[in-house]
This record gives structure tokens, C-alpha cells and sequence, in this order.
């Protein structure tokens, strides 16, 4: 049932009732600041670099203990991802080409670009949501008019450059673009920002908290204990390569440990929501991530006890680095899957492993010779152990993935002499690039996978690079060499690894911190690699 926000703004709160389907190792003393990529495309991953959506969950997070009265309420309650049933949403991109029109709510008038068969979502919400250029036009309640203007029951107007989260038709008043799971991000198994998601009347709480300004008016018989606005997340200390996820819940569990879940909506059942093209499209990757969400990672979940808005995720050293900034693309439809969102390359254009690049003065159109890693870079390639892209770039700043860490290594000095036999995993074909590599690494037993699957375009951890390092290089601690850490206890699984790295010196952390759960970038990479062998 539908009513208005409690707020001094009346605006309708967004239906979102669904059927229950069946049921970075710094090598240096840098920044953590710095952005993973150059740019980043507002369409595809919308908002500011300091918003709620794109700031990584702190070090200093506290959670709720999973035997709390809320967290056993939440766990009893069902759970499922809203794409293409009628509540997801429909994200219509329009074109300079695109016919103007106008939709009429309440008195008011908005008039922009809206393509000729724009979908307006069929449920009860009759959501309509279209970006064009700057901005984002989220209706709700849409009904289209014989000469193609529309009327609706409300509108709001969001710049996709802005926070996302003050004017939106969600309850919270967040936009329906901040928190959702994308098409291209489910293909390309990365999804570098904060989710959304709606609890049922019987677990929301009278009230809200940042970043919520507001909620369903009249509460709705809210009972429960959780205010919009709360924040979710998987605490650091679970380690979801061991919980026998799909590919796609693999993406999920990293989306939900490194930028958490936030409560802006209320629905009839715990919901995440995606663009209705992901089911549409993507029918069975969905299915395997509805799948494990459902049946395990809603219940890795905790509620975060001191998130704010002068603490954002629990404040202290973030998981990833800050997001690019945002950029608005000239022809939008025409940059579906870039080779750059966030960092993460398109999984279709994969590194050369075939012919080694050559060396221009520079190395890479991307790397000048005034990078801070150009020198390390530069070493690497000259030793035949990294080639780009086939576009001549490196791209630095984009986070390591799995793949390439096993052929980079696979080309390198190192014993790889195999220990055990090989093994083929399902998202590594024969065909696929990297092939080779992989298998080398494993046989060695350097590195592993889980539930049949190797998560070839997953990022690498500092963590994980550190037992990576030590193990393929046999390295030994040197005595009184390493450094300690503030945020790496004894008893941490990977403390030893690093220790015994940073007694090498090719690790300094940042203020005292490692940040093991930080993602590598490639250019640290090459830094980190350098170091070890020249």
C-alpha cells in the first residue's frame, strides 16, 4: 500500500512488494585517497566519488553480534533480488537523437529526451527512469499519452554527479540508480559501489538515520528495529572465497564486504534490486545470484553499529581506494561495457599473451615517463613479464585481477615446479587466455579456487598478494627487517605472509596500516614485482 512520505516534503514512497520466487599492497607512502581509475561514466556507475554509494566501508566498522535480537529477526525473514518481475528498474539511456517529451505530475512539468519505446516498468510502481546527459528522471506511477508526452503520480530530477541520496522516489528519498545491479557489472563479475535494500514493515523501525531523510508516511506498522538508513555489511574477518559461491555471488559477497548494503526502501521481504535487463538477459547468472544471496550471504550480513555521515561505513582506513570521478558520456549507449568503469577493464579485451609488447620510450600510452611507476613498469616489460592491452595502455591504477597475476608469474624466474595435478574450473576454459598461467600456479599450488571455479576476473587483496609473493618466491623472513602494523593482528590469517614481505622491504603501508583487504592495483603490481626481482 502506497502513502507519503514523513517528511515536510510529501512525496509517494516507491511500491516494492515482489512475489517470493522460489524461495593494494602501497609500496610506497601514498594516499589511500587515491582513485582506482581516470574516469568513471555516470551511466553506467552513477554518483560522486563521496557518495554514500561509492565510499568503501572503514576498518573502524562495528557490527551487530549475529545472536542479536535484530539480527535473529532478520535472518527468519525471506529474501530476493527485484530485476525483471515489475518492481526492478528499467534504465532507459536517451540519445541526442531521441524525441523530446514531457511528463506532467502534480502540477509540474518536466521536459527532456526520452527514447521512442521506453520501458515503463508493469508492476503496481509504474516506474519510469530515464537518463539523459546529466541528469536522471525517475517517475513513478506512468501512464504514456496517444501523442507520446506522460503523465505521472510523482517525479524527481537527480544529477547523476551529485550524492544520490536528497530527492529520490525511494521511501529514504535515495535515487533509484544508487545501489543497483547493473548488466554490465554481473558480465564483468565486479561491482565497485554500496546496494540497496528494502526490509519488510515487520523489521523497519519508526524513524530514520543518515543518509535517509525520510519514509513511508504513517510508517506503515513499522515494528521492528532497524531505521531507514541503517547500513549492512559483511564483516572483514569472513572469508567469502571459502563460502562456496557462483561466480556472480562471489561479485555480491565483494560488494557487500567492501561498500555495504543501505536500508532505503520498504518491501515484503528482504530485497536487492538489479535492472530489469540483468534477468532479462542474464537469465541463469541471475538465478545463481538470487540463489546464494537467498541461501548464504543474507546470512553473512550484520547491521553496522557506528555509520554516520562524519563516519561513513564505520570510519577508519576504507577497503578500496576512492572512486574516479564522473563523467558524463557524449553518446551513452554507445559505451555499454567500456573498457573503464572503475578501474575494472572490459572482461572482453584481454591482456596479450602472445606477443610481447615494444618498448616506446614511454612504455605505455598511458604510462609517462614522470609516473611514479614508470621506471618499475618499464623494468617489467623490458624483462618480458607484462605486455598491456592491445590498446597500448597498462592502465595503473586499475585493480589487479586473478588472471593476470598467474601469467605474469608463469612468465617469470620462479620454481613453478608442479606438486600436484592440474585442474580444469569451469569459468577458466581451455580457451580462455590465460589458461596456461593458471594451471602452472596451481599445480605449484600457489594458488587455488572454490566451489569449481577460479574467479579469473576477481580483484586481488593486498593479503592474498603477500602469501602469493612469499610462497612463489620462497621467501624468508629477514630478522628485524619488518615492519608492524597497526590493523594486522598475530592472529590475522595472513599476518605471518606479511610480515615476511615487509622484512624485504617492498611494503611500507600507509600510516602505520597495511589495509590487507584493499584491492592491488596493476601499476603496485609492477612496483611490488620489481622490487622482488631486480
Amino acid at each position: 500500500m502506497l502513502k507519503q512520505f514523513t517528511t515536510l516534503i510529501k512525496k509517494p514512497a516507491l511500491a516494492v512488494t515482489a512475489t517470493v520466487l522460489a524461495a593494494s599492497v602501497f609500496l610506497y607512502d601514498f594516499s589511500h585517497a587515491e582513485a582506482a581509475s581516470d574516469v568513471r561514466y555516470a551511466h553506467l556507475q552513477p554518483f560522486s566519488p563521496e557518495s554514500i554509494w561509492n565510499t568503501a566501508m572503514g576498518s573502524g566498522a562495528k557490527f551487530d553480534p549475529a545472536d542479536s535480537s535484530r539480527m535473529k529477526n532478520f535472518f527468519n525473514e525471506s529474501a530476493y533480488i527485484n530485476s525483471n518481475n515489475g518492481y526492478g528498474i528499467a534504465l532507459n539511456i536517451a540519445e541526442p537523437s531521441d524525441p523530446v517529451r514531457s511528463v506532467t505530475f502534480q502540477g509540474k512539468t518536466y521536459t527532456h529526451r526520452i527514447p521512442a519505446e521506453a520501458t515503463v516498468i508493469s508492476g503496481t510502481d509504474g516506474n519510469l527512469n530515464v537518463i539523459d546527459g546529466q541528469y536522471v528522471y525517475e517517475y513513478w506511477q506512468v501512464k504514456k499519452k496517444s501523442d507520446g508526452n506522460y503523465t505521472a503520480g510523482y517525479g524527481v530530477k537527480t544529477d547523476l554527479l551529485d550524492s544520490g541520496i536528497e530527492g529520490g522516489i525511494r521511501a529514504g528519498q535515495f535515487s533509484t540508480n544508487g545501489g543497483l545491479i547493473r548488466k554490465h557489472e554481473l558480465e564483468n563479475l565486479h561491482m565497485p559501489h554500496a546496494l540497496v535494500m528494502a526490509l519488510s514493515a515487520q523489521q523497519l523501525k519508526s524513524g530514520w538515520v543518515f543518509p535517509a531523510i525520510s519514509e513511508d508516511g504513517g510508517n506503515n506498522g513499522y515494528s521492528g528495529t532497524i531505521p531507514m538508513g541503517s547500513l549492512f555489511a559483511i564483516p572483514p574477518e569472513v572469508d567469502i572465497d571459502k563460502l562456496g559461491l557462483s561466480p556472480e555471488g562471489h561479485m555480491l559477497a565483494e560488494a557487500m564486504q567492501d561498500y555495504g548494503v543501505y536500508v532505503g526502501d520498504r518491501a515484503s521481504q528482504i530485497t536487492l534490486y538489479a535492472s530489469n535487463d540483468v534477468e532479462r538477459e542474464l537469465p541463469d547468472a541471475f538465478k545463481r545470484m538470487v540463489k546464494d544471496f537467498q541461501s548464504i550471504l543474507k546470512n553473512e550480513l550484520r547491521y553496522v553499529t557506528n555509520s554516520s555521515k562524519n563516519s561513513i561505513g564505520g570510519g577508519g582506513e576504507p577497503r578500496q581506494p576512492k572512486q574516479a570521478e564522473v563523467v558524463i558520456a557524449d553518446n551513452p549507449n554507445k559505451i555499454e561495457n567500456p573498457a573503464n568503469v572503475a578501474g575494472k577493464p572490459n572482461e572482453g579485451e584481454k591482456e596479450r599473451v602472445e606477443e610481447p609488447t615494444p618498448k616506446p620510450k614511454g612504455v605505455f600510452t598511458d604510462v609517462p615517463n614522470n609516473h611514479r611507476f614508470s621506471k618499475e613498469i618499464k623494468s617489467m616489460v623490458e624483462q618480458g613479464l607484462i605486455h598491456g592491452y592491445t590498446d597500448r595502455s597498462y592502465r595503473p591504477d586499475a585493480s589487479i585481477e586473478r588472471r593476470h597475476v598467474a601469467e605474469i608469474i608463469s612468465r617469470s624466474n620462479a620454481d613453478l615446479t608442479p606438486v600436484r595435478p592440474g585442474k580444469d574450473f569451469q569459468d577458466v576454459p581451455k580457451s580462455h587466455p590465460n589458461y596456461d598461467g593458471i594451471q602452472k600456479l596451481y599445480r605449484a599450488k600457489i594458488i587455488d579456487g572454490s566451489n569449481g571455479n577460479f574467479h579469473p576476473s576477481a580483484r586481488l587483496t593486498r593479503a592474498e598478494s603477500a602469501k602469493i609473493f612469499v610462497q612463489t618466491f620462497n621467501l624468508k623472513e629477514k630478522p628485524g627487517a619488518a615492519n608492524i602494523f597497526s590493523d594486522v593482528s598475530g592472529s590475522y590469517w595472513a599476518a605471518d605472509y606479511i610480515r615476511v614481505l615487509s622484512s624485504h622491504g617492498v611494503t611500507l603501508g600507509s600510516n602505520g596500516a597495511y589495509m590487507p583487504h584493499q584491492s592491488l592495483t596493476r601499476g603496485q603490481y609492477a612496483a611490488f614485482l620489481s622490487r622482488l626481482l631486480d
